[in-house]
């Protein structure tokens, strides 16, 4: 699962997102939409 974003960048993606969840107060659904927005 959105293994484009692993491949551009050399972190982990879920951490990545866990991390932003809390500080944003994302949900999942969101973090999906954010992610499709990456340039």
């Amino acid at each position: 699962m959105l293994g484009f974003e692993s491949k551009k960048h050399p972190i982990n993606v879920v951490t990545a997102f866990n991390d932003i969840s809390r500080r944003n107060g994302l949900g999942n659904d969101q973090l999906v939409v954010l992610a499709s927005r990456q340039p």
